[in-house]
């Protein structure tokens, strides 16, 4: 059982590192800053002050007089309703066909990538708001996948 159990230590150790490089080696340096004891999940602790839009209703001028020009925050909701990916990319059907595949989730502080499945593209839509190309301005390197 020991050996089971520090190989799973050994592979939390090294997920760590791989995530947090700037906390080093020590299993003890995760709990430096104290986090998990201020760490409180309660709706009651938290203030949500960002307004909220319905894409459905608010014209892309609107959006970007009020919110993008002025750099001013906010939830977008019923962005995604002509998506494909509504219907097509429930948990099930996700894990019944992709169960073995990696999906890219960005980079580690490494500037390491993560692979994930082009054809899942297909099903996504750009939200109205955001069709200018943004990512073009960090270089092709280090853009995320595109079509």
């Amino acid at each position: 059982m020991s050996s089971k159990r520090s190989k799973y230590e050994r592979r939390i150790r090294s997920a760590k590192l791989k995530a947090r490089s700037e906390l080093g080696d020590s299993p003890h340096s995760w709990y430096s800053c104290r986090y998990a004891d201020n760490f409180n999940l309660s709706l009651t602790t938290v203030h949500d002050c960002c307004p909220r839009i319905d894409a459905c209703k608010v014209a892309y001028e609107e959006f970007v007089a009020e919110y993008e020009h002025p750099y001013q925050p906010v939830v977008i909701y019923n962005a995604q309703t002509d998506w494909k990916a509504d219907g097509n990319w429930t948990l099930k059907l996700l894990d019944k066909n992709y169960h073995n595949e990696r999906f890219k989730c960005g980079e580690d502080d490494k500037g390491c990538s993560h692979s994930r499945r082009k054809k899942l593209l297909d099903d996504y839509m750009i939200c109205r708001y955001f069709k200018e190309d943004l990512f073009s301005l960090g270089g092709e390197k280090t853009r995320p996948p595109y079509r």
